[in-house]
């Protein structure tokens, strides 16, 4: 068998801590950007000497996976490991196999009508509610709240190949309870704050469904947070992902299952769908049972390619695919970026329904994939 190519890093180095990208190597000059923490750079040159919160370092010049460059302090810049899979297996073996929700949201309080002032003093972006379960998604949608001659709209943006475009526009006018409404979408005062409750729809305009969305920044430059759900960011994670590491974190009563010359081959496409405004992914799949034979009494591997599916989180480690299966046993997969590459951790408890006396066959692992 053909061996897998060996793919050198793409990526030296990553953020340790949420880290400023500044326009020169001086704590005072002007930010560009903040890269979310575990986010993969290279570095460009070396600045001048500081020491920021005692901590003597130097400061550096940096490009990042999503092809910002920059200046920032290089205590919190640390070298990317050998063996992301290992070191990720670490925390994943101490987490329950489970299904569970990734946090607990705080009970909206609405509190009464909106009025102008409001919207006048909420005017600017907004963003989805972070995602709260194995079910929910980011929504790519970025809004824009504003008022003009004292009526209210709601943009919807996007930023692709370095253009502010305004994909739809709605004006919300006041019902008969006094509410600002367009269809199902309208606003409301949660702790005091504007939030809105927006129709949005899937790629496909199959079905519509509501999403909150919350305050990400005044009117002026697009906030960071919005930021990363733009064309132009989004784009920056396309490509081919190749396997990098593996770990095994737990495995009882059976064989793995897993065609580790079938792993070492494997890779992940993710391609970005300006339409719909998502990432999409596929994956080879990697189980014995995915190799058939041929009429030379070898094996071959079979049309293996896994549609994980459409996706717009991509702040390093949080999951964007989060798949969690009852049944017969129980089952979790999921994937996230992390340090230029994308982490699958996933496990098995799987029964045997002919033999109930069985042990079930418990397996529990890490893979990395690597930018190519």
């Amino acid at each position: 068998m053909q061996q897998a190519e060996i793919v050198p890093p793409r990526f030296t180095h990553y953020t340790n801590t949420n880290l400023r990208l500044r326009v020169s190597d001086d704590a005072n000059s002007a930010i560009i950007f903040t890269l979310p923490q575990y986010t993969a750079v290279n570095i460009i040159k070396e600045g001048k000497a500081d020491t920021i919160n005692n901590i003597a370092d130097k400061w550096l010049q940096v490009v990042s996976q999503t092809e910002i460059t920059g200046w920032c302090f290089g205590a919190y810049v640390k070298p990317i490991e050998k063996d992301i899979a290992k070191e990720v297996a670490v925390s994943f073996a101490k987490r329950p196999m489970l299904g569970e929700k990734s946090g607990k949201r705080i009970p909206p309080l609405i509190t009464g009508e909106v009025s102008l002032d409001d919207v006048r003093n909420g005017a600017g972006y907004y963003i989805q509610e972070s995602p709260d379960s194995a079910n929910d998604e980011r929504k790519p949608e970025i809004l824009f709240l504003f008022l003009k001659d004292n009526q209210v709209y709601i943009n919807e943006i996007d930023v692709f190949e370095g253009k502010t475009i305004i994909r739809r526009t709605i004006l919300l006018e006041r019902d008969e309870s006094g509410v600002y409404t367009h269809d199902k979408t309208y606003l409301e005062l949660n702790h005091g704050k504007v939030q809105i409750e927006y129709l949005g729809h899937n790629v496909e305009h199959l079905y519509w469904k509501s999403y909150k969305y919350v305050f990400a920044g005044p009117a002026g430059s697009i906030p960071d947070s919005a930021k990363m759900l733009t064309g132009d960011y989004l784009k920056t994670f396309e490509g081919t992902y190749v396997f990098d590491s593996f770990e095994l974190v737990k495995l009882e009563n059976r064989d793995s299952g897993l065609d580790f010359e079938l792993l070492k081959e494997a890779t992940c496409q993710v391609t970005y769908d300006q339409n719909g405004r998502f990432l999409d992914i596929k994956r080879d799949r990697y189980h014995s049972n995915y190799r058939e034979k041929n009429d030379s009494g070898g094996s071959v591997k079979k049309d293996n390619k896994m549609n994980l599916g459409r996706f717009a989180e991509t702040r390093p480690g949080v999951p964007f695919i989060w798949l969690h299966g009852l049944g017969g046993g129980e089952s979790e997969l999921r994937a996230y970026f992390y340090k230029g590459g994308i982490v699958f951790t996933e496990y098995d408890i799987e029964r045997l329904c002919c033999d109930p006396k069985e042990l079930p066959l418990i397996r529990k692992y890490v893979i990395f994939f690597k930018k190519k």
